[in-house]
């Protein structure tokens, strides 16, 4: 039988080749993170029941806007809402816990009742260029002791007006019960902060540039097993 002679290279290549796997395999174990990274790559995605409960609003939820001028009080409402939120689980009377939350108000579904104020009501609020007023909660805390009968909280939190944000600050009255959540409150705002000059009428009628918004929602808590 004729002997089998290896060429330099092939020898070569196949030293390199032991070795090298050899090293990789040791520098995987030295770094752990190298290991989990390649494990990350190709992971399942997290089961459908993981995903955080969403809050879905319940009808007769309301949100309104009165105001004053030197010929009548008016008031707004808001005929359409949109929500987008996320609660997670919390130990003690109130279940749940608020994680994200975002209120959109459709500017065209402020109604008045009044086809003239609406119609100024629109122009004032530029809803060609901003169609939506809205809100993003960035955070609350809790101000009277914890309850499941109600419980006052301070909620901050950024709201957009005719393409002008602001941050502000508000009270309101939360209360929990099963997988339902309520809020309610009030706020006054400026319209000039928003950049909307109050109207002048004759030089004398006007609208007062203070009006308050306020709200009564409801939330309900849809898990994936809802």
């Amino acid at each position: 039988m004729r002997p089998i002679r290896l060429r330099p290279w092939t020898w070569i290549s196949g030293l390199l080749i032991f070795f090298g796997s050899g090293l990789l395999g040791l520098a995987l174990q030295a770094q752990p993170g190298l290991r989990l990274q390649a494990h990350l790559a190709y992971a399942e995605p997290a089961p459908a029941g993981l995903r955080a409960p969403r809050l879905e609003l319940k009808a007769g939820s309301r949100l309104w806007l009165e105001g004053n001028s030197t010929l009548h009080p008016y008031s707004v409402e808001a005929t359409r809402l949109l929500l987008e939120g996320t609660v997670e689980p919390s130990s003690g009377p109130l279940n749940w816990r608020i994680v994200e939350l975002k209120v959109r108000i459709p500017v065209a579904g402020l109604k008045s009742g009044i086809e003239g104020l609406d119609r100024n009501m629109y122009r004032d609020l530029k809803a060609d260029q901003h169609p939506e007023i809205r809100f993003i909660l960035t955070g609350y805390t809790t101000l009277s002791p914890t309850s499941a009968e109600g419980n006052t909280i301070q909620a901050r939190g950024r709201l957009l007006v005719a393409g002008v944000e602001r941050d502000i600050e508000l009270q309101a009255q939360l209360t929990i019960s099963g997988n339902e959540i309520r809020v309610e409150g009030s706020k006054e705002l400026f319209m000039t902060d928003f950049g909307i000059t109050p109207r002048r009428f004759l030089g004398f009628m006007r609208v007062d540039n203070k009006i308050t918004v306020r709200f009564a929602l409801v939330f309900l808590v849809q898990t994936e097993q809802s």
